[in-house]
């Protein structure tokens, strides 16, 4: 079905770790319209490395970052994402605490969790 390009996946048989499909376009093009991070304040990135895991939404980040005044924090492991960002920890905690609103990051949005 693949090579007619159809994107229907039929069988009976299991995968281990999800992998049927992998090789479908749909399921490694990223399609999705990123508008909202150009139109954010303020972005949180979860144990994610947008530069290598989703490039095109990293190039939206840094375009907002260039043109805005987008405050970005990273949770997870610290990253040369060729913006600035703030590093605010590399544990759940750090998440409970913004919640909270016990860390400065959450300070800088103008909503209540």
């Amino acid at each position: 079905m693949n090579r007619f390009d159809s994107e229907l996946v039929c069988t009976e048989e299991s995968f281990p770790n999800g992998s049927g499909g992998t090789d479908l376009r749909c399921n490694y093009v990223m399609n999705d319209k990123f508008i909202g991070v150009e139109k954010a304040d303020i972005l949180l990135l979860v144990g994610t490395n947008p530069r290598f895991e989703a490039a095109i939404f990293n190039a939206r980040i840094r375009k907002s970052f260039r043109h805005t005044d987008i405050e970005i924090g990273v949770i997870g492991e610290e990253l040369d994402l060729k913006y600035d960002y703030k590093y605010l920890g590399n544990n759940g905690k750090v998440l409970d605490d913004i919640i909270n609103g016990k860390n400065e990051f959450a300070k800088v949005s103008s909503f209540d969790f």
